[in-house]
């Protein structure tokens, strides 16, 4: 009897001891979850902010330009999640119609919706504009120049990795996906590769970053 007694006074306290470890373990994981909830909130308002943007942006407005990059610095300070690959990225943006008609065009679409990790130069629809017209219609339409098509778009691309423009700044020189190198500076706290500036930075995407430039790269093959 006594034997049976001392079991079941150990049992009550070990349900004691355990009750107050539980309650304790329910409220971190409630306050997780409302961290967590509260988290996925800011990312939403976010993206709203970032597309009404979108829908009305113009590259040579440089409010629009600087207040989407502090939307870009909020969403990665809170480590905003996404599942939107670089190629989707830039076809949603609607400002680089060009670059996704060369990517679709050479089939390096299908590259940049795999698992990556990439870093994609963007060239905007304005930087297409420098170019001669009759270039880039040959470009997109003679399939004789798709290959130089194709070492164009690659000139673009550090593939391995997502590099951050905290990275960028301190290197004089990358290799691009094509084997040709870009030479990279910084002049008057802007970010240059060859003659291009980056005008967004670090934008994350599901399978890497994109950094907006406003010039074509061109490389010397």
């Amino acid at each position: 009897m006594n034997v049976l007694k001392r079991i079941a006074l150990g049992t009550a306290a070990m349900a004691f001891v355990a009750a107050p470890l539980t309650a304790a373990s329910a409220q971190a994981s409630h306050g997780t979850s409302q961290k967590n909830w509260a988290q996925k909130k800011q990312c939403r308002v976010i993206d709203r902010q970032q597309q009404y943007l979108i829908d009305r942006f113009d590259f040579h407005n440089k409010g629009q330009l600087n207040r989407f990059q502090q939307l870009v610095n909020r969403e990665n300070k809170l480590n905003c999640a996404t599942n939107v690959t670089s190629f989707d990225y830039l076809k949603r943006f609607g400002n680089f119609e060009s670059l996704v008609a060369a990517l679709e065009y050479t089939n390096l679409d299908d590259a940049l919706n795999g698992p990556g990790t990439f870093t994609v130069f963007a060239p905007t629809d304005n930087a297409f504009a420098k170019l001669p017209p009759a270039l880039v219609q040959g470009l997109l339409t003679d399939p004789a120049q798709k290959p130089a098509l194709e070492n164009i778009l690659k000139y673009h691309v550090i593939a391995g990795a997502a590099v951050p423009s905290t990275t960028a700044v301190t290197l004089t020189e990358a290799t691009m996906l094509n084997g040709e190198k870009v030479q990279i500076k910084v002049q008057n706290g802007k970010l240059f590769l060859n003659d291009s500036q980056v005008v967004i930075k670090d934008v994350k995407t599901s399978n890497g970053v994109i950094h907006v430039i406003d010039t074509v790269l061109v490389p010397t093959s």
